[in-house]
């Protein structure tokens, strides 16, 4: 099994609410649809938590990805929904 674990930015130019409904509404069914998906996790950024004693850091996320296939074949085509949403329809129908 492959599992996979991504840091997630938004495009230039969208807020964060823009990506959340984006990542929920259309890359979520797209990746179930997946066949051999074995697991899909979406992790929400809702807000930096600080503490006194750990400085922040300058990296900015708007969501974490976890996922798990079966081989690097599904594993293509769960990066394909990632990247492209036309392409990942084309994969989708294959």
């Amino acid at each position: 099994m492959i599992k996979t674990i991504g840091l997630l930015t938004r495009k230039d130019g969208w807020t964060h609410e823009q990506f959340m409904k984006h990542w929920v509404e259309v890359h979520a069914p797209l990746a179930h649809a997946v066949p051999g998906l074995r697991r899909y996790v979406q992790n929400h950024i809702r807000g930096e938590r600080t503490r006194a004693d750990i400085p922040a850091t300058a990296v900015e996320i708007d969501g974490i990805a976890h996922d798990a296939v079966a081989d690097d074949q599904i594993a293509g085509r769960l990066l394909g929904v990632a990247k492209d949403h036309d392409f990942a329809e084309g994969i989708l129908r294959a």
